[in-house]
């Protein structure tokens, strides 16, 4: 590897000497890729990301509790949850117009789901 840009926590932009081919580097698109801690980025113990949202409870104002996130998709666009509920699979994205408060001490995540999204999972 000659060099590498970290964009997030989770993807970033990887150079490799012997990789010199649209056709070899299409191989490797989208690929996980471990890096030893050493070339890590440094986190500030502060910082706070939106993927560590994973394992928080979600509250939604008007369904009440509907579980904890277990995965979190990263998407060019946003960022999507993926919460259990009641045996399927709800998913929503992670923004400012959903997100009414982050509970980070009690690892607690209040959204306002618009009218219809949970029932539109529920129904499929």
């Amino acid at each position: 590897m000659s060099s590498f840009k970290l964009q997030n926590n989770q993807t970033g932009n990887f150079y490799f000497d012997d990789i010199d081919t649209i056709e070899k580097a299409e191989a490797l698109v989208r690929k996980k890729l471990y890096l030893p801690n050493k070339l890590k980025p440094v986190r500030d113990e502060d910082e706070f990301l939106i993927t560590d949202l994973k394992g928080f409870i979600v509250h939604d104002e008007t369904a009440g509790e509907l579980g904890e996130i277990i995965e979190i998709h990263e998407y060019p666009q946003q960022f999507i949850a993926v919460v259990p509920y009641k045996f399927k699979e709800i998913m929503f994205p992670l923004n400012d117009d959903l997100i009414v408060e982050i509970d980070e001490e009690n690892g607690i995540l209040k959204v306002d789901l618009p009218e219809g999204l949970i029932e539109l999972y529920l129904n499929a």
